[in-house]
């Protein structure tokens, strides 16, 4: 039991642990880990249970918060940090505006260092588990970063999806948010239908009907 509970507190940094990406962007109150993935366990259970297209919506709910858990206890890290590394502070904005481009070496760079940090989080983690929920933990983690069934490669995309949907609130508040990065994300990368479904009605709901209201607006 002793073992568990340390398992347990360490597991509730990611609760805390502010996302990356909306920190570099200079949100004042970003959005943790942990907040994100709860929305994400969520929105998997519920496309799961509704959407009607055989997905199993328990394994979704597992690989969620698995590798959730094992990002977040690792150190939030995003696409962009080839990018960062190159940049100092003060221009840290401007790489934001679009989706970026990076080479094969780059990326490969990138998701070295990754892999290498979430797979240390694994074996930390994993330790203070019995030996059938470190095996399973660490199954599901590889099944989602390999993509190697269609929940896996459902919660890849929907993991974005989240986080674009975060973004579409920060940018509905501050317009000056740089949301066009996230679009050209979600266009590019989602081709789950029913996730390119979903991302159809985002647009329509929450940004087109908004940019409608704002052009019909006195003064504007």
């Amino acid at each position: 039991m002793k073992n568990l509970i340390s398992f347990f507190l360490k597991a509730g940094e990611v609760k805390r642990l502010k996302q990356r990406g909306l920190v570099l962007r200079g949100i004042k109150d970003p959005a943790t880990v942990g907040g994100h993935s709860f929305r994400e366990a969520l929105m998997a259970w519920v496309l799961g249970k509704i959407g009607g297209v055989g997905l199993d919506e328990n394994r979704l709910i597992k690989l969620t918060l698995s590798h959730d858990l094992v990002a977040g206890y690792a150190g939030d890290i995003t696409p962009y940090e080839p990018l960062i590394w190159e940049h100092n502070e003060k221009n840290l904005k401007k790489i934001f505006v679009k989706w970026i481009r990076l080479s094969q070496q780059e990326k490969e760079h990138f998701y070295r260092i990754q892999r290498e940090r979430e797979q240390k989080a694994l074996q930390e983690l994993g330790s203070l588990l019995p030996n059938p929920l470190r095996a399973e933990i660490k199954a599901l983690w590889k099944e989602y970063k390999e993509g190697t069934s269609r929940e896996g490669r459902f919660i890849q995309q929907l993991d974005m999806l989240e986080n674009f949907l975060q973004s579409i609130e920060y940018w509905r508040v501050d317009k000056k948010f740089p949301i066009e990065s996230w679009w050209q994300q979600m266009k590019e990368l989602i081709n789950d239908p029913l996730l390119v479904s979903l991302l159809s009605q985002i647009d329509n709901v929450l940004y087109k009907s908004m940019l409608s209201a704002q052009k019909k607006t006195p003064g504007k």
